[in-house]
């Protein structure tokens, strides 16, 4: 009494149970409903296999039970959500993520080929390999700095150079006596 079909669409009515529409084929069931006293909707799977959205008879996104979001079929590459307040790109399959946002210290760092931070939890880059930088202006640098240090004969780094977890040398200023 609850489901009509008009020749064009197929509709479920009244007081449904969690799962207005399921399918089930090979072991696999797709959902497509409400929550049960909630207003969300579902689209899931109820067993360990991907959801897959296409367009043209063509996959376009998926899901896989492991929580990667992949597009266009290609499974090397995808986003995934590897701890709490993490995202992750991962590329060709690699090992690590190219692109991770919240990675090392509070997760508070986007890294870029790596999945921690250099030096300290309060980085907000952390690059791993080689990096370029390159101005298309001879008015302005490829890369500014800035330091909100102290103003009171402390020096203010700039730029430092690490090895072996501390800092070996480095470039800075010392605002009150010009140095």
């Amino acid at each position: 009494a609850n489901l009509t079909f008009d020749g064009t669409t197929l509709t479920v009515s009244g007081n449904a149970s969690a799962n207005a529409v399921q399918s089930s084929f090979g072991g696999i069931t797709t959902r497509l409903g409400f929550v049960s006293g909630s207003a969300e909707g579902v689209v899931e799977t109820t067993s360990n296999h991907s959801l897959v959205l296409g367009v043209n008879s063509n996959e376009k996104l998926r899901i896989t039970s492991a929580g990667q979001l992949i597009f266009a079929a290609d499974t090397d590459t995808y986003i995934h959500h590897p701890e709490d307040n993490e995202i992750a790109i991962t590329v060709s399959g690699g090992s690590f993520p190219i692109a991770r946002f919240g990675t090392g210290g509070n997760n508070g760092t986007v890294g870029l080929s790596t999945d921690s931070n250099l030096v300290t939890s309060g980085e907000i880059l952390s690059v791993r390999g080689y990096s370029t930088f390159k101005s298309p202006s001879n008015v302005y640098a490829a890369i500014y700095t800035h330091n909100e240090g102290n103003t009171s004969n402390t020096y203010n780094a700039h730029l430092l150079w690490n090895a072996g977890g501390a800092n070996r040398g480095g470039i800075g200023y010392m605002p009150n006596t010009g140095e």
